[in-house]
């Protein structure tokens, strides 16, 4: 072969490299959810009503919640 036809297979198989181990990366994923539970003194509310959400996460790890 030639160094032109080297370089022009090199082209090729670049952008095919990345993008396999693009799409073969795993998202991110907690090992399990979080102990969360909400309370809420009503069932149901209308349009301009009022109720109270009571809601307490239990953080079992090490790492702080932050919420935004």
């Amino acid at each position: 072969m030639r160094r032109t036809h080297l370089s022009r297979a090199a082209l090729a198989a670049c952008p095919a490299v990345a993008v396999g181990l693009l799409l073969s990366a795993a998202p991110a994923r907690a090992d399990s959810p979080l102990p969360l539970t909400a309370v809420s003194d009503r069932q149901t509310t209308v349009r301009g009503g009022e109720f109270t959400l009571t809601m307490t996460l239990t953080n079992p790890y090490d790492t702080p919640i932050r919420f935004v």
